[in-house]
């Protein structure tokens, strides 16, 4: 008996106890080297040790996934990796990705700070929720002809916003912390005495 492809998902939640202590912050990526053909739901939460997720290799296999929902991973800095270690990859397209979702990640520089441009033939929503310190998406042109907005969420805040891409329109989130840190002049002469 012969069967079809299975379509999973798959749930990574790490997180360490009050008894436990977790001394080496991975810098590698945290899904590396592995391939999901399969896979249609990948959401991470609480990974509190690592800076980025998946190399661009990895990347490219995530050819049935749907959502990514990547919440709560207080160190992260980039989604995909900077650096590759073996190939020669220079685009990174997920095909059916339809939902992007980015929250609170503090420390998130961007989607991806190498030299790779995206393409998301699918994408139609992307949250950005408290990840206040988004330069931008990526370095290189991204693809998304069917998205028409970026809903970003600071504190209570929320705003759809749209430039015509994802590089253009992900920088908006600093202005959105901008408004909400500073929005009455005198706050910034009362910080200064504390």
């Amino acid at each position: 008996m012969r069967f079809g492809p299975i379509t999973f998902s798959l749930f990574i939640h790490l997180q360490a106890t009050s008894n436990e202590e977790i001394r080496i912050m991975r810098v590698e990526p945290l899904i590396n080297g592995f391939i999901f053909p399969n896979l249609t739901y990948l959401a991470i939460s609480s990974c509190n040790k690592v800076s980025c997720l998946f190399s661009p290799s990895t990347s490219t296999s995530f050819v049935r996934l749907v959502e990514l929902d990547i919440s709560g991973c207080r160190e992260i800095e980039e989604i995909v990796s900077t650096e590759e270690t073996q190939g020669n990859v220079t685009k990174i397209v997920f095909h059916s990705l339809q939902r992007l979702k980015l929250e609170n990640l503090p420390k998130l520089k961007a989607f991806c700070q190498g030299s790779y441009g995206f393409d998301f033939p699918s994408l139609h929503e992307v949250l950005v929720k408290n990840c206040h310190m988004m330069e931008t998406f990526s370095h290189e042109p991204s693809y998304s002809p069917k998205l028409e907005g970026v809903i970003m969420e600071i504190g209570s805040i929320t705003k759809n916003m749209w430039m015509g891409d994802l590089n253009a329109t992900v920088p908006l989130c600093k202005g959105l912390v901008s408004n909400i840190l500073i929005p009455y002049p005198f706050l910034c002469v009362c910080c200064e005495y504390i």
